[in-house]
């Protein structure tokens, strides 16, 4: 095993342990601060695949900005509960392992697809072609809907 797949395992872990940590913590400012270790590994995985830009831009737009707006959110909503049980939701958690489970069965389902279907002799050798625009692609679609996402969460604010 070679430094890079160990690297990868190692990030791998922490990043899903900081995900179960983000949707299982009771208190909603842990789960934030989780969240930093889970965008921070994720830049990780990115750096891992020699995707710098996007990994900085991982650190600076999500790991920065976006829990900087969740904490700040956080603290200028009227709750008095940010001790005690602050996140409710987690009593879906069977739903969440429903969702988790089909989603991991589609990307096993597609990644064994994926031999059917490589790009790598079209020409151009191995890392052109589509397979190369799809951590720009994934990253552009999860701005998009965090964007969304903080739209109709303005529009749900209570007046000061």
């Amino acid at each position: 095993m070679d430094v890079a797949t160990l690297l990868f395992w190692i990030i791998a872990i922490i990043l899903v342990g900081a995900a179960l940590l983000v949707v299982g913590l009771r208190n909603i400012v842990h789960s934030a601060l989780a969240l930093v270790v889970v965008f921070a590994m994720a830049a990780g995985i990115y750096l891992l695949l020699n995707a710098e830009f996007i990994a900085i831009v991982q650190i600076l737009i999500y790991a920065g900005a976006v829990t900087i707006l969740v904490l700040f959110a956080l603290m200028l909503t009227r709750t008095n509960n940010l001790r005690a049980n602050s996140n409710p939701n987690n009593k879906w958690w069977w739903l969440g392992a429903i969702i988790s489970t089909l989603l991991c069965a589609g990307i096993i389902f597609a990644v064994s697809l994926q031999d059917q279907f490589s790009t790598a002799s079209a020409g151009g050798g191995p890392g052109y072609g589509p397979q190369s625009r799809l951590p720009f692609a994934t990253e552009q679609r999860c701005l998009h809907r965090s964007i969304i996402v903080q739209s109709y969460m303005l529009q749900l604010r209570a007046p000061l």
